[in-house]
């Protein structure tokens, strides 16, 4: 009974230096790796199909996307370029957020975003668009990687940001 105490007070300590690495090597960050890669490619908006498990939230404009939505987004007195800029600033200040690509283009993001302390890796795509009269629009998909049900994590992300009060003050007085 002694041994098996002692196995799992080692097997404890062990999980707990693997979580405590994060992201580095032999870190919990790098064993969600096995599962597929953190970075979980392009969202084509108006072809998306949502996921069975809800282990994702989308923002969008009804015009934007044809999968059903949990927000529509609200219009901001600001241009696509001054929105996207906004919004990747509040995004890179959570040190749990990297960004995976960019298209100046296009107006459009893909970040990697991690759970802070089982590091959970989450892929979110957003795109700014014109919504006229000089103001401009988001479309925001942000989707976990590992299991079938996030707990609302991703909502709760995209309401969060959607709340910061640098968007809040970008917003149009329609």
């Amino acid at each position: 009974m002694r041994g098996f105490v002692i196995a799992i007070g080692v097997a404890a300590l062990a999980a707990g230096v693997v979580v405590l690495r994060k992201d580095a090597p032999g870190g919990i960050g790098r064993v969600w790796e096995l599962v597929g890669p953190a970075d979980q490619g392009r969202v084509d908006f108006a072809h998306l199909a949502r996921r069975p498990g809800r282990n994702d939230a989308l923002v969008c404009p009804a015009a934007f996307c044809a999968a059903p939505v949990d927000l529509i987004p609200p219009r901001y007195a600001a241009t696509a370029d001054e929105l996207l800029a906004t919004l990747r600033s509040l995004i890179l200040a959570n040190p749990d957020a990297r960004l995976a690509a960019s298209s100046a283009d296009e107006l459009r993001d893909r970040y990697v975003v991690r759970t802070p302390l089982m590091r959970f890796p989450d892929t979110v795509e957003a795109v700014a668009l014109p919504a006229g009269e000089g103001g401009a629009t988001l479309a925001i998909y942000s989707r976990s990687l590992v299991g079938s049900s996030d707990f609302g994590v991703n909502l709760k992300r995209v309401k969060g940001w959607l709340a910061d009060p640098r968007l809040v003050k970008l917003q149009a007085a329609d």
